[in-house]
């Protein structure tokens, strides 16, 4: 996948986007965030978007490992983290 060294994830940035929209677009708004979650879920995967769900990441500070981790809504393209 190529990407543009100024603008890292651009076009995977585009399609998270395009998929929020189309979510946005089916049911609206004023539902709860899981509900949001699942169907963004739903609409990454007919897209063939790569994800995981509640996936956990280290977190560093100065160099060192932190014990808590973060645990974004979905982490996206390998390196894109997506909070609804």
């Amino acid at each position: 996948m190529k990407t543009d060294s100024n603008h890292p994830f651009s076009k995977e940035g585009y399609d998270l986007m395009a998929a929020a929209f189309a979510v946005h677009d089916e049911i609206g708004g004023g539902l709860l965030e899981e509900i949001y979650q699942e169907c963004f879920e739903l609409e990454l995967g007919d897209r063939g978007i790569p994800f995981k769900s509640k996936q956990e990441l280290a977190v560093f500070f100065k160099g060192r490992e932190l014990k808590k981790r973060y645990i974004p809504d979905l982490y996206v393209f390998d390196g894109m983290v997506a909070e609804l």
